[in-house]
């Protein structure tokens, strides 16, 4: 229908112009679309086909592919007729095969009688063995044909997403890269560095390090599980114990797929020569030998440390490959690290030239000399100096600082190699701070920075000043010199906190008794970040004296009050403590507040409590032998009906028992029952004991003791006959001798 301003003009066209002045069709219009043809209204019945082109169709509107997997398709036809054949030549790129080969394009012919049929391209992903990750491939289309409306006409390329099937290899296996066994004072920075491919899980890997000593060599003194590389390819071993790895002869050995344990001994006749291989693959290693016994101390690598093998008259305490990974299997792969920790932060250490620098998860290094001549002092005398990056003027107290130190100067001095930072002083409003930071202290090599939580319980601001130099170290001078400070105002805090003991301070195990520890905070702002512990002393199943408990966090708290119940908790006495506070500021309140109540501890026992005597026999029920708690106690016994009774109770058939009455009170205490029991009767009677033992904290407990009393019984003289007969008398237990006849 078209239309002119709601004026119908022409009822219907279905042709390919419109007869319209100053208007055109452009491209083709599906069925019931309108367009606008200057101030005239077209509504379309049909489809009209406009000026020609070529139709690309994706089938589910995209192309995507996987080598060696799935295959996708997508469509090509011309808009109109053409009046000569239309060749389209379909060109993808190396990463695409479209039938014909990678690369290499297909035809389709398009003429009067199929151009508006459509036709199918199939594409497949060309499976190569490049391993490129995901990737894409693009395909091409040109139009050849006498027909000029269609002979280089512009035609959409298709983009197809391509899944790729190739692996990257296997990451190389690590080496060994550096290690500390042995270094001035107390062994508690040693460790084991792992190089290898950056960000890799190495969790297949393990470390062994082996003992070489003389009669105990081969036995493996600690196992280190590698884990994941950093992002420069490091890894090294954390053990809070330390002091873990020989500083005798000992060999460290890297494996795959370890399958042994701690303890076990490798070389079982001690020759040097492994008789046990727990593991799938050896890696690698590096042995040292000590001076102790030559003869008979064993290693078991081909990397053999030992006195003066550099040149150094002393035994290597520690060593790193020189480069990073250098692995030719020998000795000289190994450079010894500075034994006095030049290198590690805090230690100034004895840099030699020649020797290597300690570099825990950092890339090797040995102290050369400076190429400059003149020393780092003297250039910073004509300009230059320290710089301090993020140092706040001030904070709250409980945050921390943390300011960066570096050097302006000219050339190319290293630091560690040509000097270091240390401190000269840190006051405290005026007097000398009692913090990590003291005169005298290096910064830490690699990360040359001040670090600490700075707080204030004085009600009124302070300021911590901190002074910096730089020590020269080349050429040996050790000189101090460019000295600079920056100060830090520290605010107090307004957070409070406090502990309390909601319930009683001591109580009995199992009595119900409600004991609840209240952590809450006052002050500053919400949410709050609470750390706490608790420590319980109790003991153990022998009654040995133990301790136990642990650490615990409510973080970003909205409230600031944590409720920790402890009822029905086991016997000890409990300390617990609100070890610090920060809030949303970052505020800090670190005064350890706490409290202490013990849970008493309740009389246990066994469950065998049943025993069976005859009559006229004590009934020697040792209490104390079916005691299983630790407290001593006390005890009050008596017989009663059932073993649902408190009330005492006399049998009638049997005599002696300790009971309850209404005119005495006959109640039995003491840890052994020894009554003498009577059976009257010629059956089997039962008496039943009440029995409750108290602790001298009032904790009791009660219980039952089953008594089974057999009858008298009436027996012959042996060897007599029926001369002599004896009958036991129920009233005393005695023996009544009656005689047959005389003989």
């Amino acid at each position: 229908m078209l239309v002119s301003q709601g004026t119908a003009v022409d009822n219907a066209h279905t042709g390919s112009s419109l007869p319209l002045t100053g208007a055109y069709w452009q491209g083709s219009t599906g069925a019931d679309q309108t367009a606008f043809f200057d101030n005239v209204k077209v509504t379309v019945v049909g489809t009209v086909m406009g000026i020609p082109g070529v139709t690309i169709t994706e089938s589910a509107g995209a192309t995507s592919v996987a080598e060696g997997g799935a295959t996708d398709s997508y469509t090509v036809v011309l808009n109109t007729q053409p009046s000569a054949d239309v060749t389209i030549t379909v060109d993808p790129d190396g990463q695409l095969d479209l039938g014909m080969g990678a690369g290499n394009p297909v035809m389709l012919i398009f003429n009067a009688g199929n151009w508006d049929d459509a036709q199918t391209i199939t594409v497949e992903a060309n499976d190569d063995a490049v391993i490129e990750g995901n990737h894409n491939g693009v395909i091409a289309h040109s139009a050849a044909s006498a027909d000029a409306d269609y002979n280089g006409i512009n035609i959409v390329g298709v983009t197809a997403s391509i899944t790729d099937n190739d692996n990257p290899p296997a990451p190389p296996a690590p080496v060994i890269n550096e290690f500390i066994a042995n270094h001035v004072s107390s062994d508690n920075k040693e460790f084991v560095e792992i190089f290898g491919d950056p960000n890799t899980d190495y969790s297949a890997y393990s470390i062994l390090s082996i003992e070489g000593d003389n009669t105990v060599a081969g036995i493996i003194d600690r196992i280190y599980m590698v884990g994941t590389t950093n992002a420069n390819g490091f890894w090294i071993t954390t053990d809070a114990a330390m002091d873990q790895i020989e500083n005798g002869s000992m060999t460290l050995l890297l494996v795959r797929g370890f399958t042994g344990s701690a303890g076990q001994d490798l070389d079982t006749d001690n020759d040097g020569v492994f008789d046990v291989t727990p593991w799938a693959e050896l890696v690698d290693g590096v042995a040292v030998k000590d001076n102790d016994n030559l003869v008979n101390d064993r290693t078991y690598d081909a990397s053999v440390l030992f006195q003066n093998y550099d040149g150094i008259n002393l035994v290597p305490g520690a060593a790193s490959r020189i480069p990073d990974g250098n692995d030719n299997d020998s000795r000289f792969d190994w450079v010894r690290n500075d034994f006095d920790l030049f290198g590690i932060p805090g230690f100034a250490g004895t840099p030699t030239v020649g020797e290597a620098k300690n570099t825990p998860n950092e890339s090797n290094e040995t102290v050369n000399p400076r190429i400059t001549s003149g020393g780092v002092c003297a250039e910073l005398s004509d300009g230059g100096g320290i710089l301090f990056s993020g140092n706040p003027t001030s904070i709250c107290s409980g945050r921390e600082i943390n300011v960066d130190v570096s050097l302006d100067v000219a050339n190319g001095y290293a630091e560690g190699t040509d000097y270091h930072f240390e401190i000269v002083s840190v006051q405290y409003n005026g007097a000398t701070h009692t913090g990590p930071y003291e005169a005298g202290y290096v910064l830490p090599l690699a990360d040359s920075r001040i670090q600490e939580i700075l707080t204030n319980s004085t009600g009124f601001p302070i300021t911590v000043t901190y002074t910096v130099a730089v020590r020269e170290l080349l050429p040996n001078d050790y000189e101090l010199c460019a000295t600079k400070f920056f100060s830090v105002e520290v605010n107090p805090s307004t957070l409070a906190s406090a502990t309390e003991l909601v319930g009683p301070s001591s109580s009995c195990e199992g009595d119900g008794s409600s004991v609840v520890v209240k952590l809450s905070v006052s002050g500053g702002s919400s949410p709050f970040d609470l750390f706490y512990n608790d420590v319980i002393n109790g003991r153990n199943a022998q009654c040995m004296p133990i301790a136990s408990g642990g650490t615990g966090e409510a973080l970003n708290d909205a409230d600031g009050i944590i409720n920790l119940d402890y009822s029905g908790n086991a016997a000890g006495t409990y300390t617990v403590t609100l070890d610090s506070v920060a809030d949303d500021e970052g505020c800090f309140d670190p005064t350890n507040r706490f409290v202490t109540f013990t849970i008493n501890e309740a009389p246990k026992f066994n469950t065998d409590r049943d025993t069976t005597i005859y009559t006229c026999t004590p009934v020697s029920f040792d209490l104390e032998s079916h005691r299983t708690s630790c407290e001593a106690v006390t005890y009050n016994w008596y017989s009663v009906a059932n073993t649902s009774s408190t009330n005492g109770y006399n049998n009638p058939n049997v005599a002696g028992e300790t009971f309850t009455s209404f005119t005495g009170d006959l109640e039995g205490d003491g840890p052994v029952i020894d009554d003498v029991l009577t059976n009257l009767t010629s059956a089997v009677q039962t008496i039943y004991y009440y029995v409750t033992a108290t602790t001298a904290n009032n904790c009791d407990s009660s219980f039952y003791i089953t008594v089974t009393v057999r009858p008298k019984v009436q027996f012959d003289c042996i060897g007599c006959g029926s001369k002599i007969n004896v009958t036991l008398d129920a009233t005393t237990c005695g023996a009544e001798v009656t005689l047959d006849m005389v003989l």
